[in-house]
């Protein structure tokens, strides 16, 4: 998984729902879990999750309808930007 490592707890709502719609986009079909939006670009669970609910409310992220495991072996939804 490539994680970028930028400080993005201190950048703004719109720049950090940027980098998650950025990192799903490139990832294709691939998607992502919370889980690994959170490592691969190193922001917090309390940070991440707002930002990708704006983003589905938004219309820009979508449910998969897929799931995968999570390291605690959780199914997580996968989301994909449209």
């Amino acid at each position: 998984m490539t994680q970028l490592n930028l400080p993005l707890t201190s950048l703004s709502r719109e720049t950090q729902r940027g980098a998650i719609y950025e990192w799903l986009y490139l990832r294709g079909e691939e998607g992502g879990t919370d889980a690994e939006i959170q490592a691969a670009l190193t922001l917090p669970g309390d940070t991440e999750r707002p930002r990708r609910g704006e983003l589905q409310a938004m219309g820009m992220i979508v449910d998969s309808g897929r799931k995968r495991r999570t390291q605690f072996n959780r199914l997580a939804t996968i989301w994909i930007a449209k």
